[in-house]
């Protein structure tokens, strides 16, 4: 029988012989444990019925039938000793190990789980249950992951622990980790508080147009430093359609403005003055935006950061808490505009 696909566990002792430079695990080979597994070239030798739990991948594998494709060829089981040990393929050491260590009890609490190095290994956690079918530990491993995210200390120690909580989410399938994960990280990139190319080349890899849009703008907005030659200089983690996109969105930010794309006045049933509040409308919004590309703090580049500044500059002027508030359909739909606007922006 060959290895099976999905949980990678080899089952052919005629072909794969136990390396004679194998080595003991120094924690979980077990003197009284009945189930010898090699990863790599480590040796762990557990009790069968913690792996069987869950009703895991394992289970059936233990299931002595009369069928010859769970022995060796001298007969004996495989599994059973450091000669005929089960495979596993496409395992770490590390993996294996963190699901030994959360089996015998499948306790995982939320705030031992905040460094770094805890983030992955409660990742390889997920990654591994997930694998070999132990439902219960991925489940709690991906409910402890969803709270990572809104962890300040999670971002502070960098963005590669993001891209690979990203890859949980698809390997696991689970949705809450995904929309936690890109509700935190989409606001940092707009900040520019965070390297941009780890999500944007996690993004593509998923085609995950929120996080694409985010990663891509937020990467142009750094790179209007030009070479000598007048080019903006390639980043060497970047292929040729990244490049060039990133190339047509420096373009079109550089041909953008605020003034030429005006948001849509949402005038009110009551209102009788259209085009009057339609022509109101345009002039707020041109006298909001008048000074934008020369406001100190706002890259040229920046169309959402300007659209923010003048909605924000605008809506002063219809807000109910405005000493010159008008009462009336018109400044009520203005305000409903702008609150409009500003949730989208």
């Amino acid at each position: 029988m060959v290895g099976d696909p999905d949980t990678g566990v080899s089952r052919t002792p005629e072909v794969m012989e136990s390396s004679k430079s194998t080595i003991h695990d120094d924690v979980y080979y077990i003197d009284d444990g009945d189930c010898v597994i090699q990863v790599g070239d480590t040796l762990f030798k557990v009790h069968r019925w913690v792996l069987s739990r869950d009703t895991s991948a394992f289970s059936d594998m233990f299931v002595v039938s009369g069928g010859g494709d769970k022995t060796h060829s001298d007969g004996e089981l495989e599994g059973s000793s450091d000669t005929t040990p089960i495979f596993l393929q496409g395992d770490s050491v590390e993996q294996f190990r963190s699901l030994l260590w959360v089996l015998p009890n499948a306790i995982l609490t939320r705030s031992s789980f905040i460094t770094t190095d805890n983030v992955e290994f409660l990742a390889q956690v997920a990654e591994i249950a997930h694998k070999y079918q132990f439902s219960h530990i991925e489940e709690r491993a991906c409910v402890v992951l969803c709270e990572v995210p809104s962890n300040k200390a999670f971002w502070h120690s960098g963005v590669d622990s993001a891209s690979r909580l990203l890859d949980i989410s698809y390997i696991c399938q689970d949705d809450c980790l995904r929309s936690k994960l890109l509700e935190a990280w989409i606001p940092r990139l707009l900040s520019r508080s965070i390297p941009a190319i780890p999500a944007l080349l996690i993004a593509d890899k998923y085609e995950l147009q929120s996080l694409q849009g985010a990663a891509y703008y937020s990467y142009i907005l750094r790179m209007d430093e030009m070479n000598s030659n007048g080019r903006l200089s390639p980043e060497s983690l970047l292929n040729q359609i990244q490049y060039n996109g990133l190339l047509r969105g420096y373009w079109w930010l550089s041909h953008t403005s605020p003034l030429e794309n005006i948001p849509t006045y949402e005038r009110s049933s009551k209102c009788l003055g259209s085009v009057y509040c339609s022509q109101s409308w345009r002039s707020l919004w041109g006298k909001s935006c008048a000074n934008l590309d020369v406001s100190p703090g706002i890259h040229r580049l920046d169309v959402l950061g300007k659209m923010r500044c003048a909605t924000d500059a605008a809506y002063k002027q219809v807000s109910p808490s405005h000493e010159d508030y008008v009462k009336g359909d018109y400044a009520q739909g203005l305000f409903g505009c702008f609150v409009n606007i500003r949730a989208g922006i």
